[in-house]
């Protein structure tokens, strides 16, 4: 299967935003594109930089709440420790979700208005703390003592969440207390719900060995689809069921219906992005972290 991709910059450049800034070694950006996907063809447009205002910082981490507006883990308050930034992508408006002397990272917006996040304590332990949107209040702690957590994923109306420690423990948790059952080691980057709500992720055999997996949440099965494009970890999940996955700087397409070779369907180095670092996709767009 061939696929075609147009990418096209429409009234915006961030090439001199980036050309002018003296990018610090930890520093990553997040960038935005509309995307249409149609079928076998790709179309980007609309390029855009999110996070000039601290294009010398680290801006991780986006989660979408609606279309227009992104939660991000942020540095631009305080340049010593990562917060919650609510970002309008229309008006830029930045409104500052947390101030706490911890780290927090990984936003996840769940139902009742409410968002969760990593309240990171120390290299070694992390706490899940769930939020209100309005802040209203200052929330409460879902899961103490967290060792370690790199990522996780809600889903079943927030009953299951699936946790990666460490060096890449797969966890699932369920129930009221979040009762820990471990499914497999080695687990890497984002962890992805399917339009079945199956989990995908990528398994990390060996340094050059990366398979694309499902974990059926029913039937409690694995499936492999193939290896990753450069044993990439970099993932997210089309509506179309479809992985788009990142390596450095050129997005590649897999199709989980007909199990294709990955395809190259883009190369962002024109506008300044060479080292992907996440991707993250809702309806027709597309955000790109780059360190």
């Amino acid at each position: 299967m061939n696929q075609v991709i147009k990418v096209l910059l429409i009234g915006f450049s961030f090439l001199s935003v980036l050309d002018t800034a003296d990018m610090a070694a930890q520093s990553s950006n997040i960038y935005a594109f509309n995307i249409m996907n149609s079928g076998d063809n790709i179309t980007l447009s609309n390029a855009r930089i999110l996070t000039a205002f601290n294009a010398n910082g680290n801006n991780i981490d986006p989660t979408f709440i609606n279309e227009s507006t992104l939660l991000i883990s942020s540095d631009y308050f305080d340049d010593s420790q990562q917060d919650i930034v609510k970002m309008d992508m229309s008006t830029k408006k930045l409104t500052r979700l947390t101030q706490t002397p911890q780290s927090e990272l990984q936003p996840a917006v769940v139902s009742d208005g409410k968002f969760t996040v990593l309240l990171k304590e120390n290299d070694s332990r992390a706490v899940l703390h769930s939020y209100p949107l309005n802040l209203s209040d200052g929330g409460s702690t879902l899961i103490s003592n967290m060792p370690s957590i790199t990522n996780y994923k809600w889903t079943k109306k927030e009953q299951s969440l699936y946790t990666l420690e460490g060096q890449g423990r797969l966890l699932e948790l369920e129930g009221n207390n979040y009762n820990k059952n471990v499914l497999l080691d080695n687990v890497k980057g984002n962890l992805l719900i399917d339009k079945y709500k199956h989990l995908v992720f990528a398994h990390s055999l060996s340094s050059n060995s990366t398979l694309l997996k499902k974990y059926d949440t029913i039937k409690k099965e694995y499936k492999t689809y193939a290896k990753t494009i450069n044993s990439t970890t970099v993932l997210t999940y089309l509506d179309n069921h479809k992985i788009l996955a990142a390596s450095g700087s050129k997005l590649y397409l897999y199709n989980l219906v007909t199990t294709s070779l990955w395809e190259q369907v883009a190369d962002l180095t024109e506008y300044g992005i060479d080292n992907i670092s996440e991707l993250v996709i809702e309806k027709n767009t597309l955000i790109v972290v780059a360190k």
